[in-house]
């Protein structure tokens, strides 16, 4: 019995270091026309970022450093930006601290009838040493801070 007890114990902790992913969406609808909501996001891409939970660093081209603390440590990587017509993307370059070893973050932005947009938002990441759980709860907390970040600023207040 003591030797069962001893390579579950093994195991769990073999578990617990184990590598993991995750993926979280949201979508929220704009109170305002595609082009208008377009460049409000291009504009005011480092606040986007920061409700996250995250702070912008440091800026160089269209890269940033950022710094990101979880209950699980500090976080501090690069992210490479990019834009086109109707999508914005923060993607994982480089880490220079912590367990992150990938992420990402797309907005798609959608013309919707009546002059309203829809924010498609998508935050996928990959650590080293937390499971994928520990990853999408993470994840949850960063979107739940970009939506009431957007909320504020794109949706008017219900009459």
């Amino acid at each position: 019995m003591p030797r069962v007890l001893a390579i579950l114990i093994v195991l769990g902790a073999v578990a617990r270091c184990q590598a993991g992913d995750g993926r979280q969406t949201m979508a929220i609808e704009a109170d305002f026309p595609y082009r208008s909501v377009y460049k409000w996001v291009k504009e005011n891409a480092d606040s986007i970022e920061e409700s996250t939970g995250a702070e912008v660093v440091e800026k160089f081209g269209h890269a940033v450093n950022v710094l990101k603390s979880t209950k699980y440590g500090v976080q501090r990587f690069t992210l490479g930006r990019s834009a086109s017509d109707n999508l914005f993307d923060a993607r994982f370059v480089e880490r220079q601290a912590g367990t992150i070893t990938d992420y990402d973050c797309t907005l798609v932005l959608t013309a919707l009838p009546g002059h309203r947009t829809k924010i498609e938002v998508t935050m996928t990441a990959s650590d080293s040493a937390h499971g994928t759980l520990a990853i999408n709860v993470e994840l949850r907390k960063s979107l739940r801070g970009m939506r009431t970040f957007l909320e504020k600023y794109l949706c008017r207040p219900a009459p």
